[in-house]
């Protein structure tokens, strides 16, 4: 029984710096990044450590590239009550997949509309 704790206290530590150092590269992975992160989480509270949605959204925003420097301050623009897990990963998946295929974002946007809060990256040609 103490061997299974060692282990597990080990596993569950090595698991913590893999999480806090996680970095994204590329946005070509992101989506797969984004897994990683979440496989990781889901780890680690099954070894029992305190994982809430708003600690992982906080290791993703600081795994995200320099390129989402502005889309990092448009989302900490977001009421608290707006940020969510799924929500931050959906942004994410969009600005990505969406218009903005490339690694150069200089401008957030934010457009609200009664119904809902989206973010937008405006890629800046030089």
């Amino acid at each position: 029984m103490r061997i299974h704790s060692i282990r597990t206290t080990s596993e569950k530590q090595s698991l913590l710096a893999r999480f806090h150092s996680f970095r994204i590269t590329s946005i070509k992975e992101i989506s797969k990044n984004l897994g990683e992160i979440q496989a990781m989480a889901a780890r680690l509270k099954a070894l029992g450590a305190a994982v809430d949605d708003d600690f992982i959204m906080s290791i993703i925003l600081n795994a995200l590239p320099p390129s989402f420097s502005q889309f990092k301050t448009s989302w900490n623009l977001f009421n608290t009550e707006q940020r969510e897990l799924n929500k931050l990963i959906s942004c994410i998946l969009h600005v990505v997949s969406g218009s903005c295929k490339h690694e150069s974002y200089q401008r957030a946007t934010i457009c609200r509309s009664e119904t809902h809060t989206t973010i937008q990256m405006v890629e800046e040609t030089k």
